[in-house]
């Protein structure tokens, strides 16, 4: 056994202060928890892949390195269970489609290259059938970026389609196709077009129909990401023929440009952006929204619990720079130009959009050679309740947290001296980080507070608790025992600590968050029933609730009877953190007033300013303390 320890940036060191290893007897021991149970399902935490690695994951067995068939592949899903439940996880989101096609032994869409992600076939029934066995979920998300079969339909010849033939491809604003690239970059098919549309169907209906059945499965996700096949991915996207000519039929709207004009597809585009910039964005947006519509009907017509899933990738380069203080700037603009308007589901509790926070990409940005003060909007994205207000307005938002992968090749490149000949570095290094300490659970309380989120799960290439189970096993007994509808915000009581209610089955549900990384007490104002803790049972007395809270604590509470309220409260962190933050707003004001006097123009910064002041002052501690994170603040401090 070895052990390699790597730093993820230059001039940021770190140290290693301890190293334990442990031999269980037995086996990981499970979290006791306490879901939930009523007229609806319990909230749910657990696991994402984005990557369908399951199996190189839970290590392997003696003299059997390759875990991704039976009955190796049993081993894997055993250890998988067991340390999912050692930490109070009871869900599973995984890939069954992954970017070429699916991973299952489709008839609708047979699959031959794997892209190195081999997997038994049928797998997803056999997994929701042990998951089913322990009491969790499975959600089965479709990661589609290509499909073999629209080939017949694939042209790739821009003089061809200039001359008037349609293509399922994707036609930029440039009058050029685009096919040549996936990660960071739109989509290569057009979504719209009714080949592509009726390609996803023909797997979703196959789908459906082999696993629909099954009691663990929750739904299907689209991962609608920048490159998928669901979405347009920019505005730079989605000008075919087909697409300008439904615009104009479907609103009326005339672009002047000849249809023969070789050129039409960039003059289309440029005549857009001046003239009907809006207009186009939301017949893009109906468009999309009717097409989730009728793959999440297909779901609830097999079985009226499941629901479709739609996520909204936060950190793209673009979407990272939107200011939440400018007035003038729309909230989530970017998912709308990508052909999704959060407004459209607001009566839609058949789709569950997904906000995928990045909760590492700040560092990984930085390790990769970013240095300007406008990295930290990376921060904003996940912290920042202004971010996800369209969001909020929906039934059953959910959060997911997609990990950074941060890979080296050193061991092919500078490989270590002096191993034996059995010993074989690995060549290829992945790794994911989580928040040290308690601050692993900062992404979570981000999205409990901003987005009262039903669903968080959280992974990538890797695991992505390792390293937070103790504190996850806390927040998973409180979080799960809520029930998953959306909770009433409770006046005065949002910042530093959230507490938010909802009668269900004809009680009342509390849940109460500290947002911040340092302890809080509470107390609340209780009517009608006592406050009994879902967690340890125990139970308020006199009408009040006082609560010692730890760090980012998450706890929860349950008063008998459909009246029972609780009425107000009150919440105190300690004087030296409120100190501390002053000094820091004391200390921005000071800069921004010393810049501004030697000429430089802070006309965008002072919105912030004037923010943090007004969180000060307003014991908003909690976002204040986030707010001093972000891009502005950074701004401030440079000379």
């Amino acid at each position: 056994m070895s052990f390699v320890f790597m730093t993820v940036e230059g001039g940021r060191p770190a140290a290693v202060k301890t190293l334990k290893v442990y031999k269980l007897e037995g086996g990981f021991p499970r979290t006791e928890v306490k879901p939930f149970s009523g007229s609806v399902p319990a909230r749910e935490i657990g696991l994402y892949h984005e990557d369908p690695v399951l199996a190189d994951c839970y290590g392997s067995l003696p003299g059997n390195p390759g875990m991704h068939f039976f009955p190796q592949f049993e081993t894997v899903v055993d250890r998988m269970l067991d340390y999912h439940q050692s930490f109070g996880m009871n869900t599973v989101h995984y890939p069954v489609s992954w970017y070429h096609g699916p991973l299952f032994g489709s008839e609708a869409e047979p699959l031959t290259d794997f892209g190195g992600r081999p997997h038994p076939a049928g797998f997803p029934k056999y997994l929701m059938r042990r998951l089913a066995a322990r009491g969790m979920t499975f959600n089965a998300w479709l990661h589609l970026h290509q499909i073999d079969s629209l080939l017949p339909y694939t042209i790739t010849d821009d003089d061809r389609v200039r001359a008037g033939e349609e293509t399922v491809l994707n036609m930029r604003y440039d009058n050029r196709l685009f096919y040549r690239a996936w990660h960071g970059k739109d989509p290569v098919y057009n979504p719209l077009d009714p080949h592509v549309q009726e390609a996803v169907k023909r797997q979703f209906a196959e789908l459906v129909a082999r696993y629909g059945d099954e009691p663990a499965l929750t739904g299907v996700t689209l991962n609608t990401v920048r490159h998928s096949i669901f979405a347009f991915g920019s505005l730079e996207s989605g000008y075919n023929d087909v697409n300008l000519v439904r615009f104009q039929q479907e609103t009326g709207l005339t672009i002047p440009v000849d249809r023969k004009d070789r050129f039409r597809f960039a003059k289309s585009y440029q005549w857009l952006m001046a003239n009907a910039r809006e207009p186009w964005i939301q017949w893009r947006c109906r468009k999309l929204h009717d097409y989730y519509k009728e793959l999440a009907s297909r779901l609830r017509a097999h079985r009226r619990d499941l629901t479709l899933g739609v996520v909204i990738f936060a950190a793209e380069d673009a979407k990272a720079s939107a200011d939440p203080l400018d007035p003038a700037q729309r909230a989530l603009q970017w998912a709308r130009e990508q052909g999704i308007d959060p407004a459209l589901y607001a009566q839609d509790p058949e789709i569950v959009l997904r906000y995928s926070m990045v909760p590492a990409d700040l560092r990984w940005r930085r390790a990769h050679g970013a240095t300007d003060p406008q990295v930290y909007d990376l921060r904003t994205v996940n912290s920042a309740p202004e971010k996800v207000v369209p969001i909020t307005l929906t039934p059953s938002a959910s959060v997911n947290m997609h990990d950074r992968y941060f890979e080296n090749d050193v061991a092919r490149t500078a490989p270590l001296k002096g191993l034996s000949a059995k010993t074989q570095e690995c060549g290829w290094r992945v790794s994911a980080l989580n928040g040290n300490t308690v601050h692993g659970l900062e992404n979570h309380v981000f999205a409990l507070n901003n987005l009262d989120a039903l669903t968080i799960t959280k992974g990538g290439f890797l695991v992505g608790t390792f390293g937070i189970e103790d504190k996850l096993a806390r927040f998973a007994k409180a979080y799960r025992a809520l029930p998953a509808v959306k909770f009433e915000d409770i006046a005065g009581l949002a910042d530093p600590v959230r507490v938010r209610q909802k009668v269900v089955d004809g009680a009342n549900y509390v849940y109460v968050l500290n947002r911040l990384p340092y302890p809080a007490t509470v107390e609340l104002v209780l009517e009608g029933g006592a406050a009994e803790d879902l967690v340890s049972g125990e139970t308020s007395t006199g009408g009040k609730l006082a609560l010692a809270l730890r760090p980012y604590d998450l706890r929860s509470f349950r008063q008998a009877g459909a009246q029972s309220r609780v009425t107000g409260g009150s919440a105190l962190v300690a004087a030296e953190v409120v100190e501390g933050l002053k000094e820091k707003v004391e200390e921005a004001a000071a800069r921004f007033r010393d810049k501004t006097a030697r000429g430089e123009d802070l006309t965008a910064l002072k919105p912030y300013l004037e923010k943090a002041k007004a969180c000060l002052a307003g014991k908003e501690y909690a976002r204040l303390y986030f707010l001093l994170q972000e891009a502005w603040a950074y701004t401030l401090r440079q000379p």
